[in-house]
């Protein structure tokens, strides 16, 4: 007789299948009055699993599974309609008032011709950096979204 019981796993495949065993560990668990009754524990949890019925649900289970796995339910960012008006606004914002001062700033680059290159750059600078910032704002707008969208995402799991 062995002094060591056997495992669960051994255990739980004697309950499922008493045949499979080999034959030292099957006498073990026919002589073993523990082992035979944690075989049984098993057997009556496996038949009680066997007996259950199915599960039923009131909506299609693996569609709503797909659909989180895909990410279908999320919005995918701005709509394209919204990402249309945002850069006519933008184009606005920068081209309103160079059109609104276009005589000021043509007399301004005329008058001061000689020093073009340090006017122009003045210039060229304030109208770059708005550019750079106005860019700079719906970058990280556009950043903050997808990293929330990330996180909510991350909650379902």
């Amino acid at each position: 007789m062995m002094h060591n019981h056997v495992a669960d796993a051994v255990l739980q495949q004697y309950a499922f299948d008493p045949g499979g065993l080999n034959e030292v560990d099957s006498s073990h668990i026919r002589e073993c009055s523990l082992c035979l009754n944690r075989a049984e524990t098993y057997r009556s949890i496996f038949h009680g699993i066997r007996t259950q019925p199915a599960a039923s649900f009131d909506f299609d289970l693996s569609k709503a599974v797909m659909s989180k796995l895909s990410g279908e339910s999320e919005k995918s960012g701005w709509s394209p309609w919204a990402t249309f008006l945002a850069f006519v606004a933008g184009i606005l914002v920068l081209a309103t008032p160079s059109y609104i001062y276009r005589k000021s700033l043509y007399l301004f680059i005329k008058v001061h011709a000689t020093d073009m290159a340090g006017a122009i750059s003045t210039t060229v600078i304030y109208l770059v950096l708005t550019g750079v910032l106005a860019i700079s704002l719906f970058q990280g707008y556009d950043l903050l979204r997808k990293y929330q969208r990330k996180i909510k995402r991350l909650n379902y799991y």
